[in-house]
């Protein structure tokens, strides 16, 4: 049932939930020095992007046992896409906080369906060698953000925050994954 186009296309997703990740922290120093933002506020913005993970994590995690994997995929590529783009053209800190806890639990879910999905498409007999392809991706997505650091720190804020909505551009590719029966209906 697994192709090894469609661990590229979930591969691919943790790429760049990797490096949409990892963009929001590098955001934290030029927020505080281009919108004055204290550091205290900063770490808190560190604080509420993690607590948008687990609670995406979570919520969308139980909701796709109902909903099945790939919706709750493309539900969490779209919020974590469209929530950091957004960040780009708001500049009040609550606005910019709850942003930011919206584009981690897109991140959030992302992450945990794209873990849990693989095992529902793949070979049992393969299952510790795609899941340790599908690892490797995240580092895959480390390495493009520090790559792309120093055009980056040259980007304005708004231009970074845009980059952070490319990844609706993997929803065509998203569609083409298998279906999956969600596991909430089967019992």
């Amino acid at each position: 049932r697994m192709s090894r186009g469609n661990l590229l296309i979930l591969g691919v997703l943790f790429s760049v939930t990797s490096f949409d990740t990892l963009l929001l922290g590098f955001t934290i120093p030029r927020l505080i020095s281009e919108y004055g933002i204290s550091h205290a506020q900063a770490g808190l913005l560190g604080t509420i992007l993690m607590a948008g993970i687990g609670a995406g994590a979570l919520i969308l995690g139980s909701l796709s046992d109902f909903t099945g994997r790939k919706n709750e995929i493309l539900l969490a590529l779209f919020t974590f896409s469209a929530s950091t783009g957004i960040l780009g053209v708001v500049k009040g800190y609550v606005p910019m906080s709850i942003l930011v806890f919206a584009s981690g639990f897109g991140l959030g879910g992302s992450i945990t369906m794209t873990i849990a999905y693989l095992p529902e498409i793949v070979n049992r007999s393969l299952i510790a060698r795609y899941m340790c392809y599908l690892e490797s991706f995240w580092g895959v997505g480390a390495l493009l953000i520090v790559t792309a650091s120093s055009l980056l720190v040259r980007s304005s804020l708004q231009d970074i925050f845009f980059i952070g909505v490319l990844p609706v551009l993997l929803i065509p590719f998203l569609w083409k994954l298998p279906d999956v029966p969600p596991s909430g209906k089967e019992n």
